[in-house]
C-alpha cells in the first residue's frame, strides 16, 4: 500500500456471483461467504489510510442490510462510509445495472452530484445486427411476475424464467418454499403459472437502454416478428455495451471473457467517480 500521507484511492468490487439475486441456485452457505467478503472489503477500506475508498455491488437485499448494520453498529465506519443505489443507464451506460457505490461520503456525494445523461445501444454499437436486444431468459411465470414477487420463479420447473426483470435459474420442486399443511407439488399446481417465451419476447428496441449484462449469459440481437434468428453480441460488442475501449484486449477464451466483462464495473461509472472528485 501507499505510505502513510500520501493521498490514494482505494476501489474494491468484492464478488457478487453468491449474492446476486440472478443466482437463485446458491448456496445459503455460499451467499454467507459472499456477504462476508463485502463486510471483511469494507472494513479494510474503513481501516486503511486511503485518502478516499469506493465499492461497488450488487444491490441485493442483503448487501444493502450489511450495509446499514454495520453503519448502525459501527462509529468508525459511519464516519467513514456512506452508500447509494443509482442505476448506472442514468450515469451514460447503455445498459441497465442496478449497483450499490458504497465508499468515502465525500466520493458518494461527489458521484451523485454528476449530471444525468441517457444513452441507448444504438448510441455505442456502430452497426448494430437487429432491431433490439433480447436477454437469455427462455420460461416465465406470469401470473407471480405480476405481483413483483422476487421469489416468484421458484417453483415454475423449468430452466429460467424472468422475475422482475430479473433472470433466475429454477429446476425442481424442492426449490419451493415450505408452506404448512400443504404439499410442495399441491402449492406448485395452485399457485404457479409458466410459459415459454418466444424469441420475439422481452426484446428491448435500441434506441432504448438494454438489459443488464451478466457474467453468465449474452445479450442476443433480435428483429422482432421477421423470422430472422437471435444472433448473440460478440465479446467486443459486449465490451463495447461496457464501456470498454476498442484497445481493451478480450482474449481467445470467450467464456473468460463473458465472466470478466459482466462482472466488471464499467470503466465510464469508475471515471464518472473520479472526474466529479478532481
Amino acid at each position: 500500500l501507499p505510505a502513510l500521507g500520501e493521498r490514494w484511492w482505494l476501489h474494491g468490487s468484492p464478488p457478487c456471483t453468491k449474492v446476486s439475486r440472478a443466482n437463485q441456485q446458491r448456496d445459503p452457505s455460499a451467499k454467507a461467504l459472499g456477504i462476508d467478503m463485502v463486510e471483511w472489503f469494507v472494513r479494510f477500506a474503513v481501516d486503511s489510510h486511503a485518502t478516499w475508498w469506493s465499492m461497488e455491488q450488487v444491490a441485493a437485499t442483503a448487501v444493502i442490510a450489511l450495509l446499514e448494520r454495520l453503519r448502525a453498529a459501527d462509529a468508525r465506519i459511519r464516519d467513514r462510509m456512506a452508500f447509494t443505489i443509482v442505476n448506472f443507464k442514468h450515469f451514460g451506460l447503455p445498459t441497465d445495472r442496478r449497483r450499490v457505490i458504497a465508499g468515502s461520503p465525500e466520493v458518494v456525494a461527489a458521484f451523485l452530484r454528476a449530471p444525468r445523461r441517457h444513452l441507448a445501444v444504438k448510441d455505442y454499437i456502430a452497426a448494430p445486427r437487429g432491431t433490439h436486444v433480447r436477454n437469455d431468459a427462455l420460461w416465465g411465470n406470469p401470473k407471480q411476475t405480476a405481483k413483483r414477487n422476487p421469489c416468484a420463479a421458484t417453483g415454475t420447473h423449468v430452466r429460467n424464467a424472468v422475475v422482475a426483470g430479473y433472470t433466475t435459474r429454477c429446476k425442481t420442486l424442492a426449490d419451493l418454499p415450505q408452506v404448512p399443511g400443504v404439499t410442495k407439488r399441491e402449492r406448485f399446481k395452485g399457485n404457479y403459472q409458466y410459459q415459454r417465451y418466444s424469441d420475439d419476447d422481452l426484446c428491448r428496441p435500441i434506441g432504448k437502454a438494454g438489459f443488464c449484462i451478466t457474467a453468465a449469459h449474452r445479450l442476443r440481437w433480435a428483429t422482432p416478428h421477421t423470422g430472422v434468428p437471435l444472433e448473440r453480441l460478440t465479446a467486443r460488442e459486449t465490451a463495447t455495451l461496457q464501456t470498454f475501449p476498442q484497445s481493451y484486449e478480450i482474449g481467445q477464451l470467450l467464456g473468460v471473457a463473458q465472466r470478466g466483462l459482466g462482472n466488471a464495473l464499467p470503466p465510464l461509472i469508475m471515471q464518472t467517480i473520479v472526474e466529479q472528485m478532481m
